[in-house]
């Protein structure tokens, strides 16, 4: 027999950024009614925040969860369809500061409410969850604003685009009482998962003192914004992309390839090596660095791009 959900105490954190709405925007935060169910039945492969309360809402035999997503790009979509085909979700509401994306979203969820605004979304009742697909300069701003609102997160790798913007959002899921996933997949890959047990939980490697990991990854950072694009289509909000990132003009190619600019996102390192970084975790047992350094620069692609395209990273830690 499942313990009755109860709902949380209303508290709020908040998120230190120096951002203001444009003034036609309403500023004003939305107030929600917490969730009815849980965002997961489990997540023992995952990287979970838990609070005390989250065991004790789980799904019904016959219940699905309202998601809702924010951030219906390419891979906000594609994770949304994932969700869809588990079974377990109904998609209620999709967001985008681009009309198109949301149009391309609803055809996978003819159901969903569309949003330009994430804070109208999150006033939603019907939304017990919300899967986070933005831009990485977007996700501490949008995990906590939905923590507060009493929404379940499952945000995209990285969690936050700086490390000063992670505790806030730990804290913002313990103080109310919900749960915050970062979508990092390979803890659920069945070769890893049977890697680490045969080769690391065995100790069948002795002790190990050195993990390298690399990933030749610059083609998709080489990605040319198209041809419709070099004009900002009416149905496109840059002020809203831009959100909490100073102001700059239109440009294509920061809105298209916004992971080799800096202002929005860490480039090769939060894109691809937080991937690597979390499987070296995940197979040492480790999550702490005690040290860390790293060096790269812009060596090749003199694109315009400010994220490195060629970086090495070396972080250690005591045993």
């Amino acid at each position: 027999m499942s313990v009755p959900w109860q709902p949380p105490r209303r508290r709020s954190v908040k998120l230190d950024t120096p951002f203001a709405w444009p003034s036609h925007y309403n500023a004003t935060m939305p107030s929600a009614l917490p969730p009815r169910r849980a965002f997961l039945r489990a997540a023992a492969q995952a990287a979970t925040v838990w609070t005390a309360s989250s065991y004790s809402r789980v799904l019904g035999a016959n219940e699905k969860i309202n998601l809702g997503l924010i951030g219906a790009g390419e891979r906000g979509r594609g994770v949304m369809g994932s969700f869809i085909k588990s079974g377990g979700v109904n998609v209620t509401a999709v967001c985008d500061v681009y009309a198109q994306m949301i149009d391309r979203a609803q055809k996978a969820a003819p159901n969903a409410k569309g949003f330009a605004d994430y804070r109208k979304l999150l006033e939603q009742k019907d939304v017990d969850a919300v899967l986070i697909g933005t831009p990485d300069h977007w996700h501490a701003t949008n995990a906590i604003d939905a923590l507060n609102a009493g929404k379940d997160v499952y945000v995209e790798k990285p969690l936050t685009r700086t490390i000063e913007e992670g505790p806030l959002i730990v804290k913002a899921a313990r103080v109310n009482e919900r749960i915050c996933q970062v979508g990092l997949q390979q803890r659920s890959g069945a070769h890893y998962i049977e890697a680490k047990q045969k080769y690391f939980d065995s100790n069948a490697l002795g002790r190990i003192t050195l993990v390298r990991t690399w990933w030749h990854g610059n083609t998709y950072h080489l990605r040319k914004a198209p041809e419709s694009l070099q004009t900002r289509p009416s149905n496109l909000d840059w002020a809203r992309f831009l959100g909490p990132v100073r102001w700059r003009d239109w440009d294509p190619q920061q809105f298209w390839n916004w992971r080799a600019y800096l202002d929005f996102g860490g480039g090769q390192v939060t894109d691809l090596f937080t991937h690597w970084i979390d499987v070296v975790h995940m197979f040492m047992g480790r999550d702490i660095p005690t040290s860390g350094v790293a060096a790269g620069g812009v060596y090749h692609y003199k694109d315009g791009r400010t994220a490195p395209d060629t970086i090495n990273v070396l972080r250690s830690e005591e045993r």
